[in-house]
């Protein structure tokens, strides 16, 4: 039996603009979001440290995540193309993925943890998908530069408007060794220096990385040129993070003029 139903005609969104790691559901999957629904779950608020290096564990530091409940309808122009589409778009979130959507200045670091459960509406050709995640609500990534730094020992201090500590990027762009970074251990309760050793003199861009869990050498400010693992050369006991409201770390140089700039890069983080 011949079907007259025009897809394109009715083509447009229903609900909010959608993106998963930037790309538009709706644009790429013909995919209108839903509801998101928040899950009981019972949450934890003691924080340990996470060996692994996951962003979605709240940057080497984590709590219980809040469980949620995505709904999408999914079309095409046919019914085939409407499975198609379902599995491209379940397929994109098969790893961490990042939900932003339109309507707020949160998003969503999201992780799958059960399979995807998919039914057909009846009307052509349209597919009712829901998705449960364990989800991180953040804002996006905070960057605060400094490019002064003309003393022995600086303070900086940054404004959190999370409500639960995160992990703390600290990039220094320095003319080579004689400098170290002060902060405080929101697990331990203590304040702790980190130093780098054996350092080539020169100008380079170190990363200590609370976000992903590292520490990097490079050339560029967005250690995107071969980075080099610097990690056996620190002192480093534990990641550095930020806490809610103000927070502040101190750079500590030989001698004023080592250190050129410093960029701290976070994720303000949220529970409910």
């Amino acid at each position: 039996m011949k079907n007259d139903f025009d897809f394109s005609a009715l083509r447009q969104r229903l609900g909010y603009e959608v993106t998963v790691n930037g790309k538009s559901l709706f644009e790429n999957y013909s995919a209108d979001f839903i509801d998101m629904e928040i899950v009981p779950t019972k949450f934890d608020y003691n924080f340990y440290r996470n060996v692994g290096r996951s962003k979605f564990m709240i940057n080497n530091v984590t709590n219980s995540p809040s469980k949620r409940k995505l709904k999408f309808y999914v079309g095409g122009e046919s019914i085939e193309l409407a499975q198609l589409n379902v599995d491209n778009m379940i397929k994109d979130m098969l790893n961490e993925f990042v939900l932003k959507i339109d309507d707020t200045d949160f998003e969503y670091s999201c992780v799958l943890t059960t399979e995807a459960n998919v039914e057909y509406t009846g009307v052509d050709y349209y597919y009712l998908v829901t998705l449960e995640v364990n989800a991180i609500k953040r804002y996006s990534l905070v960057r605060v530069n400094f490019d002064s730094i003309d003393s022995a020992e600086q303070e900086l201090v940054f404004w959190n408007d999370g409500v639960i500590p995160s992990g703390l990027d600290i990039i220094i762009k320095s003319n080579g060794p004689g400098f170290s970074v002060n902060y405080f251990d929101e697990l331990r309760n203590i304040y702790r220096t980190i130093t780098l050793s054996n350092l080539s003199i020169g100008q380079a861009y170190y990363k200590i990385g609370g976000i992903d869990g590292v520490v990097e050498k490079d050339s560029v400010s967005s250690f995107d040129d071969s980075p080099e693992n610097i990690f056996s050369k620190s002192n480093l006991v534990s990641f550095p993070m930020v806490k809610s409201g103000e927070n502040k770390i101190v750079i500590i140089q030989s001698n004023p003029g080592i250190v050129t700039n410093v960029e701290l890069l976070y994720y303000p983080v949220f529970i409910m």
